[in-house]
């Protein structure tokens, strides 16, 4: 997990996905890895401009995250940044559930504004108002 983190910040995406790949085939069980396999396969490209075929896979591994830990918030954070900087900037239909509700969750988790921040840094948003919206909804530390 440590080698595939460094691999993130070093901007060494495919690298980073393989090790936090590995991480999900010995322990499955940890959200986290799953939430950073979907950071590094989006490559720190704005969410708007990663093509349509590589999104269900980015999707799927914030899905699984979710199922394992549901108020994990940088998770939730990014789905929620998927569903507006994503579907909606590009005049998709959002499939649920909607950025607001998202929004909403994270705030009750009580999320502290490092771990959207971490999100945002990793996959950046056209959208600044609602990357502006995210870090609302999360609390200063």
């Amino acid at each position: 997990m440590a080698l595939g983190l460094c691999y993130l910040k070093l901007r060494l995406y495919d690298m980073a996905a393989a090790q936090f790949k590995k991480t999900i085939e010995t322990a499955p069980e940890r959200a986290e890895a799953h939430l950073y396999t979907a950071c590094a396969l989006a490559k720190g490209r704005k969410l708007k401009t990663v093509p349509s075929k590589e999104m269900p896979d980015i999707e799927a591994f914030v899905g699984a995250a979710l199922m394992l830990a549901p108020d994990e918030p940088r998770a939730l954070a990014l789905q929620a940044a998927i569903k507006n900087d994503y579907y909606a900037a590009n005049g998709m239909r959002v499939p649920p559930p909607q950025p607001s509700e998202l929004l909403g969750r994270l705030r009750s988790t009580g999320a502290k504004r490092q771990h959207v921040d971490e999100v945002l840094d990793l996959t950046p948003l056209s959208d600044t108002g609602f990357a502006q919206s995210l870090r609302s909804a999360a609390v200063a530390v």
